[in-house]
């Protein structure tokens, strides 16, 4: 009987080792790097008013598809949608008021990381400097602020 139950052990013991469930489970863990600074092109003198259209473009170095958080410096920010890694993208935005703006924006991959910060500075047409309003407002930068907050209400 010790022996049959021996016998036993041996061949469950040589079963277990050919059987592929039973073998050492391999786990691989991929290294997930965040995309790179985004490019952001588009028309740096604008009007209040006026719908200005902005490329944005990042790759992912593992390939991932990527979105774009863009920072507006109005009060105003979007996540887009994702889409492949390297392919540049366009967006539209409108400022209300005139002013000086940094469009920033950095790229999100898919799982969950995030890039660096790309900037670009926006400023006020030149063509529309003469107005005497707008003179009088870049005296009184905190009128300006507060004419926003009123705009957004």
């Amino acid at each position: 009987m010790k022996k049959l139950l021996i016998f036993g052990i041996i061949v469950l013991f040589i079963g277990v080792a050919f059987i592929p469930s039973f073998n050492a489970i391999s786990i691989s863990i991929l290294e997930n790097h965040p995309p790179d600074k985004p490019t952001i092109k588009g028309k740096i003198m604008i009007e209040p008013g006026t719908t200005y259209d902005y490329k944005f473009k990042a790759t992912d170095p593992d390939g991932d598809n990527i979105r774009y958080y863009i920072h507006w410096d109005d009060g105003y920010t979007q996540w887009t949608d994702y889409y492949p890694s390297g392919e540049e993208i366009i967006v539209n935005h409108t400022w209300k008021m005139v002013g000086v703006f940094y469009i920033k924006a950095r790229a999100n991959d898919t799982h969950g990381a995030l890039g660096p910060w790309g900037y670009i500075k926006i400023s006020k047409d030149k063509a529309i400097t003469n107005s005497p309003l707008l003179r009088f407002l870049e005296r009184y930068p905190l009128l300006i602020q507060f004419i926003q907050r009123l705009s957004f209400l």
